[in-house]
């Protein structure tokens, strides 16, 4: 614990300033940081003021007396902000984000019936369909994913996948689906599709590629069924490739991960709940009988999953809040006044322990969206200033080198 004068704590308290490593300048008020991340107030604080940045560095590298500091959180850093050609493609509300294997980003404008995407650095480079129901139109466009060849894009309203010619952007192919699917995940030669099909009692499909086949797999959690608001309200399904044939899947409306083996056993993971709101117990009776404003901020979402390098797993959550008071009424583009403070969780490859509810920064004005690619996650947002908005993409890394690890405890059963 240091010479016995610095007096430093391993868990960001006491109020001692913690010298940062060599190199850094200036020192951190260790007592004001654990305040602002201690609660929902003050992490929001935090974030508006960009006093997240003395987390990230005490969570990365500080060093108090030869010992490093520990944080009970992951910690969310952002390295990189990429500002989009919005004039060019005319986001006005963007409601999906994807990436590609060049570093490009794919931005989903529901209003436009339409994907648009962009370079690395943000320029613009093409448009994906339009707003419409014939061939190579879209009318609810909800999840992309691109391959080397193809851009996919799922909608909602069609019930179906649009294939798309990456290089040009030229409408190829319509894919019928057994469900509605509003998650796509690229796994080598194939498409993981997430979508609950309760005739079948499945959470997801798996799309041959470039075959265009489709193969029912996963299970409708328990906590779902009778089918009620969780299966139309919290609908969306996360299947995520962890290598070996081994599948991590997330649900919206779960607090915890499942992880199939490739011997078709399934161990659920439930994750400790830190800073976020979590879900609601009876779920389907609760919500049922809570006004729409309310029921928007009623619970924690699930919005993500990723696999990250040495079998790790990254998740994110969304904590919805209304931008004004009630009641809740669309804009002229069709957008309700959302926004949604975001953590990340990481679960360990052992997966007996996790690391959770690292804060991310975002601007409060939109409903952000996330997209992961390898161990990097994406924030799409957008920020306004008088009458000029700017949408862009921000790129994190997540650390979990100081996290104090909290144990889980795996429940197996079979498929």
């Amino acid at each position: 614990m240091g010479d016995g004068n610095s007096a430093c704590p391993n868990d960001l308290g006491g109020g001692q300033q913690t010298s940062l490593p060599k190199g850094a300048a200036g020192t951190v008020d260790v007592k004001m940081v654990r305040a602002s991340v201690s609660s929902y107030e003050g992490w929001e604080h935090s974030m508006r003021s960009g006093k997240a940045l003395l987390a990230t560095l005490l969570g990365l590298s500080v060093a108090c007396g030869g010992e490093a500091a520990v944080v009970d959180f992951p910690v969310v850093a952002s390295v990189r902000r990429v500002v989009l050609e919005d004039s060019a493609a005319g986001i006005a509300w963007p409601t999906g984000l994807a990436t590609d294997p060049e570093g490009g980003f794919y931005v989903l404008e529901i209003t436009a019936g339409a994907v648009y995407g962009f370079t690395e650095d943000g320029r613009f480079v093409r448009r994906f369909g339009s707003l419409g129901d014939g061939p190579g139109q879209l009318r609810l466009p909800v999840a992309a994913a691109a391959f080397d060849s193809f851009v996919v894009i799922s909608d909602f309203a069609h019930q179906g996948l649009d294939v798309f010619r990456r290089v040009d952007g030229m409408a190829l192919k319509r894919v019928p689906l057994p469900m509605r699917a509003e998650v796509l995940t690229p796994a080598r030669s194939a498409l993981l599709v997430g979508g609950l099909n309760l005739g079948a009692g499945t959470s997801f499909a798996r799309v041959a590629v470039p075959a265009w086949t489709v193969l029912l797999d996963g299970q409708v959690p328990a906590s779902y069924l009778p089918a009620g608001l969780l299966t139309s309200a919290y609908r969306r399904v996360y299947p995520v490739p962890l290598g070996g044939g081994t599948l991590a899947v997330g649900y919206e409306a779960l607090d915890s991960i499942d992880v199939q083996a490739p011997d078709s056993l399934w161990t659920r993971l439930p994750l400790p709940l830190r800073r976020r709101r979590g879900v609601v117990k009876d779920a389907n009776r609760v919500l049922a009988g809570l006004s729409f404003d309310k029921l928007l901020t009623a619970q924690s979402s699930l919005i993500a999953v990723a696999g990250l390098r040495d079998g790790r797993i990254a998740v994110v959550h969304s904590d919805q809040r209304l931008t004004r008071p009630p009641p809740v009424v669309p804009d002229a583009n069709g957008r309700l006044p959302v926004t949604a403070d975001l953590f990340v969780s990481v679960i360990a490859a052992n997966r007996r322990q996790a690391c959770v509810d690292g804060p991310v920064s975002t601007s409060g004005e939109l409903l952000p969206q996330v997209a992961f690619r390898g161990d990097t996650l994406f924030v799409l947002d957008q920020t306004t200033t008088g009458t000029t908005t700017r949408t862009v993409v921000t790129e994190f890394t997540i650390a979990t080198e100081h996290c104090r690890w909290r144990p889980l405890v795996p429940e197996t059963r079979a498929h």
